[in-house]
């Protein structure tokens, strides 16, 4: 039973993906990935809050320039 509800959901991501509704767009150097929100929230709990970087104390937004510049991020949105 549990096989058979893994198959549908993977089904189901894969029309979500190949449909192209994606609402994230993840950029490392060249490379791309398309993401929905929904279920990175879900994996993450990174991602289930802004950031609001005003709120942040200086020592964590500077680590957090040297970890993007790091990893050759053009873009912190």
């Amino acid at each position: 039973m549990k096989l058979i509800c893994i198959n549908y959901l993977i089904h189901a991501l894969l029309i979500l993906y190949d449909a192209g509704d994606y609402d994230v767009i993840i950029k490392a150097g060249e490379t791309k990935i398309q993401n929905i929100s929904c279920i990175l929230r879900a994996r993450s709990p990174s991602f289930k809050d802004e950031v609001k970087l005003t709120e942040q104390p200086c020592e964590d937004i500077l680590k957090l320039l040297i970890v993007s510049n790091e990893l050759l991020l053009e873009e912190l949105v």
